[in-house]
């Protein structure tokens, strides 16, 4: 390197004392300037990748896209399998899937393992990637369809499973996340008797140790479990609504599976989102799509909210706000917090104009600047309304929000679920609240927004 670095700098003359090497400081580039380049040369060959190296990733490159290419569907289980965990990554990956037609399917206690697997074409959710189920409850139920054979409902499952090895959070967690819907019943139906099973079950294994079970000293519980053993029914109860089930599935699994709240927004989404969680996701400048300054708009429903009190007394708010790719992170500032607050309860679905924000070894943010409800710019996208639709609906209740925050407005709407449309005036503005905010507007309510509201600020 000595010798090259000579030959660099000041070339080389060969036996004949002509210029072989003319060298930097021949074609006229200062002996300081061509120190430094040799030097960076050399810092640099430190560790680059020799060829050896180049060589091997290429293999592994090569090997990689022939399964990705003509085993489409195991390779996918073994990526997502390798992320398990991840709930950011499995998310990516299974938008992926579904792009590539490629259906992934909830866990399930009659057929799943820990690990993302391959099903009829399909793939099957890892137990592994349940909250709150660890290896020993895996191997339990693994062991359960190996010698007991694959349960065909709860009660057969929670008789022969061996009680010592589970509990009540991973069974609850499993019923959550979709594990025994292939079994007969529903979740609702799977969680309303899942505790008494449990307690029977354990209260069983106790008295068995103690050898003092009989058929005339079993208490309520015991006499629960004894009447699965011969054919007990589920509760007559009605399923979950879908927004409940996708719910749950999220809260169990971190991603959502079978449905996502955005499914029926995605055309709204495409035309105003010009960036979306991935962009955020790449985090540098220099590779990624966006840049520090750049005023980008995304879409998406909100996850999370954290709120500060400023020095000058004012509230601002850091937005978790998820979208089909995974989570970005919005900062708003007080002036814009105080404008659109009414817009800023969880699982309401929203746009966010603003400018992106990066910051050394962490994810962009996006400063808001700007907050549409979506569903009121998918009401206003969609053609009129008939007439006869028009009239069926209910009069509205006019609420004014003006001296009361959002979160003490949206408290009292829960509290009394109806039919009848809600339109909130704030700041001059008026929105018409979603269905899930409708209200029985008798006088339990009135009653109660006249003390939170003020009867001037109630019209109907």
């Amino acid at each position: 390197m000595q010798q090259e670095k000579e030959y660099f700098i000041n070339g080389k003359l060969d036996e004949n004392g002509n210029v072989e090497v003319p060298g930097c400081v021949r074609n006229g580039i200062p002996r300081e300037d061509a120190e430094e380049i040799f030097n960076n040369m050399a810092s640099f060959a430190e560790y680059a990748f020799n060829k050896s190296h180049a060589a091997a990733y290429a293999v592994v490159a090569y090997e990689t896209a022939y399964l990705k290419a003509y085993y489409p569907v195991e390779f996918m289980a073994a990526l997502l399998t390798a992320v398990i965990g991840d709930s950011g990554q499995i998310a990516k990956y299974i938008r992926n899937c579904r792009e590539m037609g490629i259906k992934v399917l909830p866990p399930c206690i009659q057929e799943a393992s820990s690990k993302f697997t391959v099903r009829d074409g399909a793939i099957r959710f890892g137990l592994l990637g349940v909250k709150n189920v660890g290896e020993g409850v895996i191997r339990e139920i693994v062991r359960l369809r190996e010698e007991q054979g694959i349960p065909d409902n709860i009660f057969d499952f929670m008789n022969n499973i061996d009680i010592h090895e589970v509990n009540k959070k991973a069974i609850e967690s499993l019923i959550k996340a979709g594990a025994f819907s292939c079994m007969k019943g529903n979740r609702a139906q799977h969680l309303a008797v899942y505790e008494n099973l449990i307690e029977s079950a354990q209260s069983n294994a106790r008295k068995n140790l103690d050898g003092q079970i009989s058929l005339f000293s079993m208490d309520q519980s015991a006499r629960v479990m004894a009447a699965a053993e011969t054919g007990a029914k589920l509760p007559d109860i009605e399923e979950f609504s879908e927004r409940q089930l996708i719910d749950m599935e999220k809260e169990m699994l971190g991603v959502y599976l079978s449905g996502h709240p955005l499914d029926n927004y995605v055309h709204l989404i495409e035309k105003v989102a010009t960036a979306n969680a991935e962009d955020f996701a790449q985090g540098s400048e220099d590779t990624g799509k966006l840049k520090d300054g750049m005023r980008v708009t995304v879409a998406g429903i909100i996850n999370g909210k954290k709120t500060l009190v400023t020095k000058s007394n004012k509230m601002m708010a850091f937005l978790d706000l998820e979208d089909l790719y995974g989570m970005i992170e919005i900062l708003i500032f007080p002036n814009i917090y105080e404008r659109y607050n009414m817009f800023l309860t969880n699982d309401r679905i929203i746009s966010v104009t603003g400018t992106v924000n990066f910051k050394e070894d962490e994810a962009p943010t996006l400063v808001a600047d700007k907050i549409a409800d979506l569903t009121d710019l998918d009401t206003k996208s969609k053609p009129d309304t008939p007439v006869a639709a028009l009239e069926s609906e209910p009069t509205p209740i006019r609420l004014n929000a003006q001296y009361v925050d959002f979160d003490s407005l949206t408290s009292l709407l829960r509290a009394h679920p109806g039919e009848v449309p809600v339109i909130i005036y704030k700041d001059g503005k008026g929105f018409k609240a979603e269905p899930n905010l409708w209200v029985d507007a008798g006088e339990m309510f009135v009653n109660e927004a006249i003390a939170l509201l003020g009867a001037e600020n109630i019209k109907r």
